[in-house]
């Protein structure tokens, strides 16, 4: 039996075994995302695979523990791993920002393997902790296509737009970027990370051609992974680097961007350039990408391949 473990388990953990030690900026590292969690699940169950999840009982924990996200869950499953109450242990993708937190805890020779969401991930913690080195995957979460498949709303003939997604952008490069679509006559929707719903997101998508999307980084790229599973291709800003602990490293802002979802811009001169040259969006197909490489069973599957090596 394979059961997950999340930092939703806090409760049940300190429940079993009370852990009196100091949480180093619990709030900055535990930054799973909530879609990873539905997603595998979900995953999982279109498989028919039997787990279950941040279980009430410690009879209920099976022999595989994998902890997606929180430092308390990974050392309750350490507990249980030193003990033998458990044969195997894997993590990720959302248990540490770096494997150097927590004290590198991350790196314990009890972790038979750890997941991140992408290859600049697995670059910044071989570069943080050798250690980890020889037991590191990648591993992305997936989406629900069938959720995400949006009819556009769009009449034959109508005036190209957009939807600009802002997560953390510098103020000026946003506001270029709407003087730029303003000048080309292309019309805009704005929506800002962290404050809307999922069905704002997808009314919106349904009313646009295609997305701008401004994020510093993104360790996987979720928002994307909807993006095209509606069908929408995507310009995505890469400033190229990311900034942890007064360390910098090499990042993306979109990993899993291909020729077949999208392109990257620098600045807007390249981004205007990307306006003119992709009137016709035909030669994207993102939601096709999706379906070959980015369901919800999809990564499941590989899921169970990985932590099972």
């Amino acid at each position: 039996m394979l059961t997950l473990l999340t930092h939703n388990s806090t409760a049940f953990i300190y429940k079993l075994k009370r852990i009196k030690r100091k949480l180093f900026g619990e709030a900055a590292y535990t930054r799973g995302h909530g879609a990873v969690t539905a997603g595998i699940t979900d995953g999982l169950n279109r498989l028919g695979v039997e787990y279950n999840i941040n279980v009430t009982r410690r009879s209920e924990i099976g022999d595989h523990v994998h902890v997606l996200s929180g430092f308390e869950a990974l050392h309750f499953a350490l507990g249980l791993k030193k003990k033998g109450k458990i044969k195997r242990l894997t993590v990720g993708p959302n248990v540490a920002v770096s494997s150097a937190d927590e004290g590198g805890i991350i790196a314990s020779e009890l972790v038979d393997k750890m997941l991140v969401p992408s290859q600049w991930v697995l670059d910044a913690f071989v570069e943080d902790n050798p250690a980890v080195e020889g037991r590191i995957a990648i591993w992305c979460s997936g989406v629900n296509p069938d959720e995400w498949n949006l009819p556009k709303q769009l009449q034959v003939g109508h005036k190209r737009r957009c939807l600009l997604y802002l997560k953390y952008p510098q103020k000026k490069l946003a506001e270029q970027c709407m003087a730029l679509l303003e000048s080309m006559n292309i019309g805009y929707e704005s929506i800002v990370y962290g404050s809307y719903t999922k069905d704002e997101m997808k009314a919106k998508l349904a009313g646009v051609d295609f997305a701008i999307v401004f994020s510093a980084t993104e360790t996987q790229g979720i928002a994307l992974f909807e993006m095209w599973a509606s069908d929408t291709p995507t310009f995505i800003w890469n400033q190229g680097n990311y900034q942890y602990k007064l360390r910098n490293y090499a990042a993306s802002s979109a990993p899993y961007l291909s020729e077949e979802t999208g392109c990257f811009f620098r600045d807007m001169q390249e981004l205007e350039t990307l306006l003119v040259q992709h009137t016709d969006l035909s030669v994207f197909h993102p939601r096709k990408w999706i379906l070959a490489n980015g369901t919800n069973e999809i990564s499941a599957r590989s899921f169970l391949n990985l932590i099972s090596e």
